[in-house]
């Protein structure tokens, strides 16, 4: 999630040691003042920019390479390395943004720097009447998204 309001970036990695690949899926669209997820190319194990400090934003002006913007339109999936260097953008909209992470590896290895597994929700546990409201919201969410969405490159161009 990215709350309006949400920012500055926090630049990060999910982890360093663990084997495991990051799958982010955009639940709906979304106009880019959303606060999209930028990367760092080369910074995960390995790569040449391994060594930019994680919690630090991307230094180019020392030979790093730069951050880049990863928009993504509802069904469009990001893949990093769980290594890679990234952060959420400032939230500039009035939209609450969803994005469907999932992360993938050898049997065994836990994503447990994001999530705690025993303190976890279920899906599964909510009942029908909770379900209708997560619907329901994600609709209005959707709605919201299509009507403030310009219709052209030129028409975001304008708003910025």
């Amino acid at each position: 999630w990215n709350f309006p309001g949400s920012g500055p970036p926090v630049w990060h990695r999910d982890g360093l040691d663990d084997p495991l690949l990051v799958a982010v899926t955009a639940a709906l669209d979304y106009p880019e003042t959303v606060g999209f997820i930028h990367g760092q190319p080369y910074t995960h194990v390995g790569a040449c920019n391994y060594d930019s400090p994680g919690a630090m934003p991307p230094r180019p002006e020392g030979g790093e390479a730069a951050g880049l913007p990863l928009p993504l339109k509802k069904g469009e999936t990001l893949l990093f390395l769980y290594s890679t260097k990234h952060a959420a953008t400032p939230n500039l909209s009035e939209l609450e943004r969803c994005l469907l992470y999932s992360v993938f590896g050898p049997l065994g290895v836990r994503d447990n720097h994001n999530h705690n597994h025993d303190s976890l929700p279920s899906l599964l546990a909510m009942s029908a009447s909770e379900a209708a409201a997560l619907e329901a919201s994600y609709a209005l969410n959707e709605a919201s998204a299509a009507s403030t969405r310009p219709s052209s490159v030129a028409a975001w161009q304008d708003l910025q």
